[in-house]
This record gives C-alpha cells, structure tokens and sequence, in this order.
C-alpha cells in the first residue's frame, strides 16, 4: 500500500513537471489529468466499496462443547463492476478462537466468493462468531476503507466435565450412611422391630432375632435429615488477560459441571449458588439431567465487584459449603470462618492461573482455615496435574 502510494506520487509529481517545465505541454498535461481522474476514480471505488459488497455469513450449529469444531461459511458478494484485489477479514474473538480454512485473496466484479471455516473454541462460554470488519483495497492500492461485518452470529460452547473427579464431603457417621442409602436411614441406629415384608431389603432382616423367633424380623432405622449441600460459585471478577483468565474461568465451571453430576448421581440434595442467595441459585434435581444445567454454565459471567462468599456464609440451616474461588483475602477467609464456627461443613477450592505469582498472603489465609479442619484443595488452571492436596484433605480430583 505505501510503495504504491510512493510510486503515485512521483509520478503525479513527473507529470506536473513535465506539463509547467516545457513549451509543448499538452502530453505533459495528459498524463497529469489522466493520474488525477486514476486518483479520483480510486477513491470512488473505495467510498463505493459498501455499498457493493454484501457480507452473508452460516453456521452449521449454534451450540458445541469445547473444542468440538463448528463449520462456518462466509460468502461476499461483489455486486458492482470494480474489482477489489485485496480483501483482509477481521473476525471476532479471533484471539480465543481457532479457525481453519484459507483466507479471500480479492474480489472479482459481479460474483460471489465463499469460504468455508472450521471453528473451535478451547473454553467454554457464549461467543460472537463471524466478521467483525472488512478491510478492502482499490485495484491500484493507493486508498483502503475499513467496512463493518454482517450480523455476527452466536455460538454457545458448553463445558466439560473434570476427568477422574470425585467430591467427599467431611465423613462422619450420618454423612456415611448418608451416601449408603437414598431412604435417609442411619444404619446405626434401630428405631423399633417389625415382622419382615417382601418389600423390606434383605439389609433390614434382623437375622439373630429371627434365628430365635422362627420367623423373619425387620429392623427400622432411625431417620434423618441430610445436611443441604451448597456449591458456591464465587464469580468474583478475575484480573488477568484474556486467554489465561478465560482458561481459570474454565477450569472453574469445570469443576462446578462435575459437582453437579456427582451430587445428582449421590442423591443429594443440593443448591447452585453463583451470586446474590435467591436470585442467582438454582437447585439440583436428583432425578434431573445434569446437562440441563449446560446453558447456565456456558453463561455464566464473572463479573463480580466484590465475592459473595459473606452472603452465603449466613444462610440459616446446616449445610455443607463446598466453594470455588478464584481469590481469597482477609474478608473471605473470615466469612469462612464464621460458616465453620456454625458447624458448617466447608470444602475449599482454590483456583489459579500458571500466569499468576505466588501470593504469601494468600497461603497463610489458607493455612489458618486448614487448622480448623477445612479441606483446602488447590487447582492451577493449564497444568496436567492441576489438583495439589494437602495430608488432611477429604475430597478433591481423584
């Protein structure tokens, strides 16, 4: 583009010279008239540029999950006589995004020129898919113009879940019999003895008793009432570039994904909280399916001023708070403090970024919460072995 405009100048220059320098000027003349009609009939074809090509762009689905490639078609069409030989694309989040697929070198008068792409994302989230803006030269490259992209589709990736994990909650007697049984029994303790049923599991029959008797004795177990589970996404806003903080944020929702589908394959009663209590909470359906909760978690923005941990760390009730926090500082560590001075179960999960430099502070908070018997996992996004554990930890990624 500049060698071209250089080479125009001088000889727009040549031709000035030519026509003021000599006697007989009527060539000299020609060939400066004839460089600034070239001039003007660049610049028109430029400012003409959009209204003559026409962007339409397809994709072939509108929802994937993370690195499933998405084919995406993109086709200008030259509706007018001028030819534009260079023709640069811009795309959107073309940052994140990966694209397959050779680019348009130009455009020839009255046709349409298609493209076909292969897109990926490597992290889930809702994105903008498709031409941002257009770049076009005139055929003698002296001027460019810059022209907005058609209407930029959507894609929703939804996530993965975290290969191997495993979520424990802290083990005591009624947690255990807990997960042993879907009836909320605590086969430690007998309520009363009855006659056997053909309904009654074979667990139930009270075989010494039964030896005595003659016939089948059932027992009933005392029942109870589980402890809530709370998985606390602390969507707080996270302080990084683009790429390492959209690879936290999804290890994050990872982790959130695979909780889900434990505490729903568990049989455990549980919430989804990601900000305010109430509005920004959703419960898990035992029976329910765990990729229903895919769109939720494609969208989730963290974009939180200030954590929602405090919020939580109130909520009436006993309840098991298994948190996902990308930060922890001395108002959050508090807040946790006082979840397991109520006697609340608190599992921790701390996330980082390998971009992110060791933070002192940080590690003390976490230490002074271990001695108080909280599980304190920590995952460094973009690492293979993501999960360092401490010796007292109960749950974590197997």
């Amino acid at each position: 583009m500049l060698k071209s405009r250089i080479i125009f100048f001088f000889a727009l220059v040549g031709a000035a010279m030519l026509a003021i320098g000599y006697s007989d000027t009527r060539a000299g003349f020609t060939i400066l008239y004839s460089l600034l009609i070239l001039l003007a009939f660049c610049a028109l074809s430029v400012i003409l540029a959009p209204g003559v090509l026409k962007v339409e762009e397809k994709m072939a689905a509108s929802i994937a999950f993370k690195g499933e490639p998405v084919s995406y078609t993109l086709t200008i069409h030259n509706r007018g006589p001028l030819l534009y030989p260079g023709v640069a694309c811009h795309f959107h989040n073309a940052g994140l995004m990966t694209m397959e697929g050779s680019l348009f070198g130009g455009c020839q008068p009255f046709r349409g020129h298609s493209r076909e792409f292969v897109v990926s994302f490597p992290y889930r989230g809702i994105y903008t898919v498709g031409l941002e803006k257009i770049t076009v030269t005139d055929m003698f490259g002296l001027f460019t113009r810059t022209i907005g992209g058609g209407n930029a589709l959507t894609l929703t990736v939804y996530p993965e879940r975290e290969d191997g994990f495993a979520l424990s909650l802290r083990n005591d007697p009624q947690d255990a019999s807990f997960h042993q049984d879907i009836f909320n029994e605590d086969y430690s303790t007998i309520a009363d003895l009855r006659k056997y049923t053909p309904a009654d599991s074979l667990r139930k029959i009270h075989w010494k008793l039964s030896a005595k008797r003659g016939e089948l004795i059932a027992k009933n177990f005392q029942s109870f009432e589980p402890d809530k589970t709370i998985l606390l996404l602390d969507t707080l806003k996270i302080d990084l570039p683009a790429r390492p903080k959209a690879e936290l944020e999804d290890k994050m929702v990872a982790y959130i994904a695979s909780s889900i589908e434990f505490c729903a394959r568990s049989k455990i009663p549980t919430s989804l909280i990601y900000g305010q209590p109430g509005l920004d909470e959703t419960t898990i359906d035992p029976n329910g399916e765990v990729d229903s909760f895919y769109p939720l978690l494609a969208g989730l923005n963290f974009d939180r001023a200030v954590s929602c941990v405090h919020l939580v760390s109130r909520l009436p009730g006993g309840y098991s708070l298994i948190a996902y926090l990308s930060k922890i500082d001395d108002e959050i560590a508090a807040a946790l403090k006082e979840a397991v001075s109520f006697d609340h179960k608190l599992i921790i999960y701390l996330f980082s970024s390998a971009t992110q430099p060791e933070n002192p502070q940080q590690t003390y908070l976490l230490e002074s919460l271990r001695t108080l018997g909280v599980s304190v996992n920590l995952v460094v996004a973009g690492k293979p072995d993501t999960a360092a554990h401490s010796p007292d930890e109960e749950g974590g990624a197997a």
